[in-house]
C-alpha cells in the first residue's frame, strides 16, 4: 500500500532560535515496508521536491503543509500559496494565492468548495475551485470574542509570522455534515455553524482530524492519539508516550487510518524558545532527541508494528496521505 507524506527540509538553526526557516518542501510518495526499517529515497519510494517563486513565498518558507487528495489530484497548502500536484510527473502549479495569506496549514473540499486554513490571520478562507474566486473569509477569532484584526493593506506572505496566534487553527474536516477545525490554543474541535464542540483537552492541543465512517481521529502534538464518535459520544485515546516508552518522541501529527491500523508521524524537536513546545521537552533533559520517524500502530492490541525511520535529522513531517489508486 502506497502513502503520500507532506514534508519539508529545515534550514540548520541557532540553539533558542525560534524562527525555523525552510530550504524546501517535498512530497514523499512511500511504500512501508512490514517490518522496521530506515526508509531511503529510490529503496522505500520517490521524493518529489517542491519549489515556489520567491516573488510568491519569502526566502525561509519553502514548505510543504497539511493536502488532500480530489478528483484523483493532490492539493497541498504551502505558507502563502495552495497547490496542484501532478504525482506522476512531479511538476506542481498554482491554484489559489493572495496577499491575505500567512502560513497555510490545510486545503480541503467540502459542498464544491475549497476551504484553506489560513492559520496566521486566524481565517477560514473559502474558494470557488472552479474559477478560483475567493467567496469568503471565516474569522475564528470572533468565537473566543477576540477584536484583534490585521492590516490588510500587508503582503503576509512576505511576513515571517504573526504569531503569538490566540486559535492557531491545523485542520479543517467535514463531519456529521458539517465543516470543523481543529484548534490548537483551545485543545478541541469546533463546528463553524452549529458550534458543537470537541473537547480535547485531557491529552492535549490538536493537530490531524482525520474521520473514518462515524468517528474521527485526532493527533495531539504531545503525543496522543484519540478517536472521538459523536453518536456515541465516547473517546478512545491511545498515549504513545507509554506505548513507545523511549527518549523524546517529537512533534506529533500526521496520520492515517486504514481498519485498525495507524500510521502516526513524529518531527524531532527543533530548539525553540516557544512555550507550547518547551513545557515539557524540558521536563527531562537526559532523554535523547529522536530524529523524525513514522509508527505503524494496532489500534486493537495498542502496539507498534513498525517503527520507520528517516535519514535527516531536520526533516519535519506534516501529513500523511493514503493513496487508494
Amino acid at each position: 500500500m502506497k502513502f503520500l507524506l507532506t514534508c519539508s527540509i529545515k534550514r540548520k538553526q541557532k540553539l533558542l532560535d525560534s524562527r525555523t526557516s525552510h530550504s524546501n518542501g517535498e512530497l514523499r510518495l512511500v511504500e512501508f515496508p512490514d517490518d522496521d526499517a530506515r526508509l531511503i529515497e529510490g529503496e522505500h519510494g520517490r521524493w518529489i521536491r517542491i519549489s515556489e517563486s520567491s516573488e510568491t513565498i519569502m526566502q525561509g518558507h519553502h514548505k510543504v503543509n497539511g493536502g488532500c487528495f480530489q478528483h484523483g489530484e493532490f492539493y497541498v497548502a504551502t505558507f502563502g500559496q495552495v497547490l496542484r500536484v501532478n504525482l506522476q510527473q512531479g511538476s506542481s502549479e498554482t491554484v489559489w494565492t493572495a496577499s491575505f495569506l500567512n502560513d497555510l496549514h490545510a486545503v480541503n473540499f467540502f459542498h464544491d468548495r475549497m476551504y484553506v486554513v489560513n492559520t496566521g490571520l486566524e481565517r477560514i478562507e473559502i474558494v470557488d475551485p472552479q474559477s478560483g474566486t475567493h467567496q469568503a473569509s471565516i474569522d475564528l477569532q470572533k468565537y473566543i470574542g477576540s477584536s484583534r484584526t490585521f492590516d490588510l493593506s500587508l503582503d503576509y506572505r512576505h511576513v515571517w509570522t504573526t504569531q503569538p496566534h490566540l486559535v492557531h487553527a491545523n485542520h479543517c474536516f467535514l463531519y456529521d455534515n458539517e465543516v470543523w477545525v481543529t484548534r490548537f490554543c483551545q485543545m478541541d474541535a469546533l463546528a463553524l455553524e452549529s458550534r458543537r464542540r470537541i473537547d480535547l483537552s485531557s491529552w492535549g492541543n490538536p493537530h490531524d482530524g482525520l474521520v473514518q465512517e462515524n468517528e474521527v481521529f485526532f493527533t495531539t502534538t504531545n503525543g496522543h492519539l484519540v478517536s472521538y464518535c459523536l453518536a456515541a459520544d465516547r473517546f478512545q485515546s491511545w498515549d504513545l508516550n507509554d506505548i513507545l516508552g523511549r527518549d523524546q518522541l517529537g512533534w506529533c501529527r500526521g496520520l492515517a487510518v486504514s481498519d485498525n491500523v495507524a500510521l502516526v508521524a513524529f518531527t524531532q524537536f527543533r530548539p525553540s524558545v516557544t512555550k507550547e513546545m518547551g513545557k515539557w521537552i524540558l521536563q527531562d533533559v537526559k532523554l535523547q532527541r529522536n530524529p523524525s520517524f513514522i509508527v505503524k500502530l494496532d489500534l486493537e492490541r495498542n502496539r507498534v508494528l513498525a517503527k520507520y525511520d528517516f535519514q535527516e535529522r531536520d526533516l519535519t513531517i506534516y501529513g500523511i496521505y493514503r493513496i487508494d489508486r
